[in-house]
This record gives structure tokens, sequence and C-alpha cells, in this order.
């Protein structure tokens, strides 16, 4: 930062600016490191505004110029950029908006690069319209970000970016190839009201199961967006999307990563539902849908994990082996190890541990009903933690 040329007003930029002019066709116009510490949105309606304050135009330079570029420059105003801008632009190698950046209703017909670039502030992208290459590789963006109804026409690019608040894609357009590799959301991701008819490209995201909000009705699902807040229906698509993806394109490991977290805004959307109505058969049937998570969870962490499928098909096949010697008549109790009988008792369990033992296993013991109903429950629960162990060992099928 030390050998950068602090700049306070218009005039100390032309007076900086012009002899170091040397202009080249086809070459960027370059501004490195300057601190821009005045209101370039006071003096300009937008950047290409540029052009007539350093007498480009009175140069006859101003249609030769396709390209302005800033390398390690630091703005501690607001950029504006309005309207249709039609040369190319870029920030790179640590540029830094310390009151954010304004691109509301702006239009690019070339190419435009944020690289390496931080938003301390604001991002305003609303009704923005990319017709060329938009490249945020590298940014951090330290705000929530919305892109609302933003139009990505061609590449788009947020890898390597960090996002340390939510960012959301309402309404916005992807309308060419767009990637996100290596990028980290800190917090929320919201792209479920996104539209894409191009093609996305995820690839070792950092994404977690992070805060979303009930809403009561449609009021407040639109204030929920409106305060860059996702909504819980919004996180549960988006996970959805991501599990989607990456099931057809076969990456086994990230979709059950985002089947898992798909699970997390079902049951808090489940939980709200069944709080807010009168019990009836439909809100049964949610209790049995949250329990059905619960057990996918607690038996094999959603097809992740055949180490508790195993573990969950012992401890459960035990409670109920013990729950059926405890029904027959003659069971009694011993507390002394030594009293018990170890060959019996390992017999009867592990012929028990297979789902398809004789139902007639305890018929010497003189058992009860009770016996028999402990005895075929777990069966089927001994069956259904054999299948979830199965599912997890085939998570990399």
């Amino acid at each position: 930062m030390s050998n950068q040329t602090t700049i306070d007003s218009i005039e100390e930029l032309q007076t900086y600016f012009e002899p170091n002019l040397e202009f080249k066709f086809s070459q960027p116009i370059l501004f490195e490191d300057i601190v821009f510490n005045f209101d370039l949105g006071k003096n300009l309606k937008s950047l290409e505004d540029l052009s007539d304050i350093l007498n480009f135009t009175k140069l006859n330079l101003f249609n030769l110029i396709i390209h302005y570029k800033f390398i390690n420059c630091i703005f501690t105003h607001e950029i504006q950029i309005k309207g249709a801008f039609q040369k190319q632009l870029t920030f790179e190698k640590n540029c830094v908006f310390e009151n954010g950046i304004n691109l509301n209703g702006s239009q690019f017909d070339k190419k435009i690069r944020f690289q390496n670039t931080v938003f301390k502030g604001i991002c305003d992208f609303e009704n923005a319209r990319f017709e060329d290459l938009i490249d945020f590789w590298k940014s951090d963006f330290f705000n929530p970000v919305q892109f609302y109804k933003t139009d990505f026409l061609k590449t788009t690019v947020f890898s390597a970016c960090t996002f340390h608040e939510n960012v959301l894609f309402t309404y916005a357009l992807f309308n060419g190839k767009t990637f996100f590799r290596g990028t980290q959301f800190n917090k929320g991701l919201d792209l479920s009201l996104s539209i894409n008819s191009g093609e996305f490209n995820f690839f070792n995201l950092s994404l977690g199961n992070f805060k979303s909000y009930i809403h009561n009705s449609e009021e407040d699902y639109m204030d929920l967006l409106k305060s860059n807040e996702i909504p819980s229906i919004n996180k549960k698509e988006t996970f959805r999307l991501l599990k989607q993806y990456f099931e057809k394109n076969g990456d086994d490991l990230e979709y059950i990563k985002y089947l898992k977290l798909e699970k997390s805004p079902i049951v808090d959307i489940l939980k709200y539902e069944i709080k807010n109505s009168k019990l009836t058969l439909n809100s049964i049937n949610k209790i049995f849908e949250i329990l059905s998570i619960w057990l996918n969870k607690r038996s094999n962490n959603h097809r992740d994990s055949y180490v508790r499928g195993i573990l969950f098909t012992i401890i459960i096949g035990f409670v109920f082996f013990t729950l059926t010697v405890i029904s027959l008549p003659n069971y009694q109790f011993e507390v002394l190890p030594n009293k018990w009988c170890m060959n019996d008792f390992g017999m009867y369990f592990f012929t028990f541990m297979n789902p398809t033992h004789n139902i007639d296993l305890f018929k010497d013991l003189k058992p009860t009903g009770f016996t028999y109903f402990w005895q075929t429950l777990g069966r089927i629960f001994i069956g259904y933690g054999i299948y979830q162990t199965i599912q997890a060992f085939r998570k990399l099928k």
C-alpha cells in the first residue's frame, strides 16, 4: 500500500494522469496504485466520462479506447456505473471498494472482470445485464449480495470467491456457462429462484447448513428476500438443485453431502406445519416423515456412514433381544456375570440377529404373546439396519 498515490479530487487526477498518459492502440488505459479518495459519482455519470475529464476526447482517443484497467486501486466512495457501458473494464490485483459498487440498471456489452477484488461495501447488481464475460475470480464480498433480476448472458465466473454473508440469485438469468469452483459461502446461498437456461458447473464448493427462516405468508416471504435473508423453502430447493447436479454428474460424495443438508430445512418446515395445524391424518403423516428422517440419520447418517449402520443394527438388535427375553415367563434377572448362561445367550442372540430366523426360536422357553411381538418388531428393525448398512457401503457405487 505504501507505493500508492492518494488523489483527493478530479483536478488532482487530471494533474496526475496527463503526464503519465502513454496510449497505445488496442492497449488498456491503465490506472495503477491509486487511492481514489473522492466521490467520483458526483463528477461522473459513468466511468466512461473519464474520457472527457482526462481529455481523451480532445486528443481524439475516445473512439480508440477499448479497455479501462484498474490495478491495486482503492475507491473510498461508492462507484456507480449507469446505463450502457461499451468498453472492457478490469479491476484486479487487490482493488478495494470501501463503500461498494452500484451497477443498478447498467448494461455491459464487453467483458468485465473483478479479479482478486475486495467488496467491503454494499454491492447493487439489480437489473444489471452482462452481455459478455463477467468474472469475479477470487473476489471477497463482505456484505450480503443479491443478484436481483441480473442477466448473465455468457460465461460467468465465481471461482475461488468468498461470500462472507448470504448471496441470493433472485430471478437471475444464467444463459451461458457459469462456474462455481472452490467458491466459499460462509453463510447462505439461494439458487432456488434463479433461471438457468445455460450450464452450471459446481466443483469443490464450501457450503454448510446455514440459517434460514420459515415464512407465514407471501408478504413475509418477500420481506425475507428484500432483507437478504433466505426462506427455508428456498434453502431446501437450493440443496435439492445441488444434490441433483452432483447425482447427474456421478459425484457420489457431493451428492450424499447435499442429500444430508436437504433434510434440515425439510424437518424445520414439517415441524412448523405440525405446530401450526390441527391433529389430522395429514399432520400424523408429517410426524412419521420426521421419524423416518430421524431414523435415516441415526442408522447410517443418510447413507454416509456404514460404521453407524453396523452400530445401529447391533444396538437395536440388542434392545429388541432384551425386550423379547424379558417377556419370557421364566426370565430371571441376574446381576453377577458369572451366573449368566453365556453359551445359551450367544446362541439365542446371534440367531436373533438374523432377520430370517425361525419364529419359534424361543419355543422351548414358553414364549408369551409379548415375546412374539418384540421378536417380530426386532426382525423388522434389524432388517432395516442391515439394509441401511448396505446402502452406506454402496455410496461409492
